[in-house]
């Protein structure tokens, strides 16, 4: 009866699971080169990587885009490789996460501590690290990988998770605001 209900029936059961690994890395590894190739262009950081409060890094601002572009496409790249998939995306996530930690929780405490529309661009970081750590737990573990990152793996879900739970607030909270997102 079940079935009878449902209007797009795809059959999946012959698709094996790792193309679909593959195809999610594929989405995480583009939308994240988007963001970091527009730093190129603007010579700065994006909000979403690094939020504009850090000031300039004195003379190294430049190198320090330059460097940090480079190597989230390396890693973007290299989380579609089979051979360094794994490890790759583990780094990235990792990256991400360190970046959050260090760049934008400092900042929000000191900015947005009570504004929640605010932590939108370290929420997306957050998201973004999680999904690396999703991808990263979903490649076979022939890869190999320490099992020293399983639990920061697992953690994944719950940082997009958050991410999706505060966005949904966000949604009810600044509704006037979100009423311009939508087109008439």
């Amino acid at each position: 009866m079940i079935k009878d209900l449902i209007i797009f029936n795809l059959n999946l059961s012959s698709f094996p699971m790792q193309n679909f690994n593959l195809l999610w890395r594929a989405f995480l590894a583009i939308g994240l080169i988007g963001i970091v190739t527009q730093q190129l262009f603007y010579q700065d950081f994006r909000p979403v990587i690094i939020p504009h409060w850090h000031g300039r890094l004195y003379n190294v601002q430049t190198i320090a885009v330059y460097a940090l572009t480079i190597l989230i496409v390396v890693l973007s790249i290299g989380m579609l490789i089979k051979r360094t998939g794994r490890i790759a995306v583990v780094i990235l996530g990792f990256l991400l996460l360190i970046l959050f930690m260090a760049f934008h929780l400092p900042y929000q405490f000191k900015t947005n501590l009570h504004f929640l529309g605010g932590w939108t661009d370290s929420l997306k970081l957050l998201s973004l690290s999680g999904g690396a750590f999703v991808a990263a737990a979903a490649i076979p573990s022939d890869y190999s990988v320490p099992n020293v990152t399983a639990p920061w793996l697992a953690s994944g879900k719950y940082f997009f998770a958050l991410t999706m739970l505060v966005f949904g607030i966000e949604h009810f909270v600044y509704v006037s605001f979100v009423q311009t997102l939508v087109p008439t």
